[in-house]
């Protein structure tokens, strides 16, 4: 097994530059459990055929608080700066080996005989000849559902979660992987949890041979499996062929002559459901008048006024804040807690001090509260 600390713009895992590697985030995607990337898009991906995926708001907060996550789990766990910490997020200011440009780290585990099973992961700890990993996440606090960490004995996570961790726990040869999890409403840390996976020897070699036969079946024949998801085929026909030629027409039939009469025909239905659901609501509300809530069979159902809310604005926030000049030692107050911080303004060349407390508030805007309805959740939702 290599654990390589490279830059990936200099050297690829696998002879075939070209093409990407099958990595920790798109191994549960050959299962068909991975919510935003369909076995269709993984090909796309590795072939270079997808689109870039675009940084948002929610990515860039997911960088910021990961950290902090991070500084909090050595803390607990009493690991210091002396221990050997080898990820795709480390930084030892004494190496000369390359980094990117924030000076982390790309730190890449390859397959030890097949090179186009990689994985970049967050952190891989020797720590007295004790070997581990770790996976950082964070999520919505809407997200909470999908977690079960009641039973140490029975951690629930989204399996694509579990997956990563499995599959990067085979490439490093490591017993364990730990995993931390972060759940924030707004830009505040409601609660995290903590949770160990032993190695399954099993889980990875299953994993390892389905993803030889993705490659072998799919990317090497450039055939595209058949599972996409509808987005990505769109995505992928507007590629092939980004313009039309004027005043052509396609071959009509009988069978498209169907397909365009069923979309018209949703189109009318979904606009009588939506018509219908909230005439529905209009009449639960009027039902309320000054009450609180409702119970019914499938929960409670309220109509309470909210306190009015403060809003990050996080992209901006985000962008801010990735320009700081800060170093973050072994606690999470570092982050949260900061009395001011420096940046580098790039449009004027200018550095800039600022108290932490009044940059979140220019990022900050207030939302009136007003009555709202909820119906009861779904289990997962």
């Amino acid at each position: 097994m290599s654990i390589t600390l490279e830059n990936p713009k200099v050297k690829k895992p696998h002879s075939e530059s070209r093409l990407g590697t099958i990595g920790g985030t798109d191994i549960s995607s050959i299962f068909g459990c991975n919510p935003w990337q369909s076995a269709f898009g993984l090909y796309q991906k590795i072939i270079g055929e997808a689109e870039q995926v675009k940084d948002n708001a929610a990515m860039k907060r997911g960088r910021l608080y990961e950290k902090g996550l991070h500084a909090f789990y050595e803390a607990k766990n009493g690991i210091d700066d002396v221990v050997c910490t080898v990820g795709s997020q480390y930084r030892d200011p004494d190496d000369e080996l390359i980094v990117d440009h924030r000076g982390w780290f790309q730190s890449i585990l390859v397959h030890d005989s097949i090179n186009f099973l990689s994985g970049r992961p967050d952190y891989v700890y020797n720590l007295r000849g004790n070997r581990f990993g770790l996976e950082i996440k964070t999520a919505d606090w809407s997200q909470r559902d999908q977690y079960d960490f009641s039973n140490p004995g029975n951690v629930q996570i989204p399996m694509h979660y579990y997956m990563q961790c499995q599959w990067y726990a085979g490439l490093a040869e490591v017993p364990r992987w730990d995993f931390i999890v972060g759940f924030f409403a707004g830009e505040e840390m409601k609660y995290h949890e903590t949770c160990s996976f032993a190695f399954d020897q099993e889980l990875y070699d299953m994993m390892v041979k389905t993803a030889v036969e993705f490659w072998e079946t799919h990317v090497l024949p450039r055939k595209p499996p058949e599972d996409a998801k509808p987005a990505e085929l769109e995505t992928y026909y507007r590629k092939k062929f980004p313009c039309h030629i004027p005043k052509t027409f396609a071959e009509r039939s009988p069978h498209w002559d169907e397909v365009v009469e069923r979309i018209l025909k949703r189109e009318e239905q979904i606009k009588f459901l939506e018509q219908e659901q909230q005439l529905d609501k209009i009449a639960i509300i009027s039902h309320f008048e000054d009450k609180e809530a409702l119970e019914t069979p499938f929960g409670n159902v309220t109509y309470k006024a909210c306190k009015d809310s403060e809003v990050m604005k996080w992209q901006e926030y985000a962008e801010i804040l990735e320009k700081c000049i800060w170093k973050i030692d072994d606690a999470w107050d570092e982050i949260l807690d900061m009395q001011s911080i420096n940046y580098f303004d790039e449009e004027n060349g200018a550095l800039y001090q600022e108290g932490i407390d009044t940059l979140r508030r220019r990022f900050k805007i207030t939302k009136p509260g007003a009555r709202r309805l909820l119906l009861p959740r779904k289990k997962g939702e």
